[in-house]
């Protein structure tokens, strides 16, 4: 009896730590809150602010519009009110290796649409002499418009 109630009070103990260490991992632990961001600063200088990383000396430093607004107050980019005239270069340019590529394709592509045309327009020049002489031979059948073919009778059974 002793030995049954032990192991039901262990069980009961194990499942109760359980249950709280269950109740630990499923609680949504605190963020912590992100300092304030300037809405000045560009976005990567946000998230450096946002790594927090306060205890360790960066290598590089980290640039902020502050920096740049002071450091760039000299510089500016001008423009010129006309621009130089552009010489062209006297000779043609000689065309690459890829450029006369390209060209002998596409003639040989002008050239096979040619060959197609051809065969296509023998083709149907044929149809046509065939269907004319066709023609030709289904009139030589009647000796005038007037008559009509010649039928011969089926002999009796």
């Amino acid at each position: 009896m002793k030995r049954a109630l032990t192991i039901v009070l262990a069980l009961g103990l194990g499942a109760s730590a359980f249950a709280d260490d269950a109740a630990k991992k499923t609680e949504p632990q605190p963020q912590p809150a992100p300092e304030a961001v300037t809405s000045a600063d560009s976005p990567m200088v946000a998230a450096a602010k946002r790594a927090n990383r306060k205890g360790r000396k960066s290598s590089t430093p980290v640039i902020t519009n502050d920096q740049l607004n002071k450091s760039g107050a000299g510089v500016h980019v001008s423009t010129t009110a006309t621009q130089k005239p552009f010489a062209m270069p006297k000779e043609p340019p000689v065309p690459t290796p890829e450029m006369m590529h390209q060209q002998q394709r596409e003639a040989e592509k002008r050239r096979a649409a040619a060959e197609a045309e051809k065969q296509k327009k023998a083709a149907q020049a044929k149809e046509q002499a065939t269907a004319a002489a066709a023609a030709a031979a289904e009139e030589g059948l009647y000796d005038s418009e007037e008559l009509e073919p010649i039928q011969t009778e089926k002999p009796p059974l």
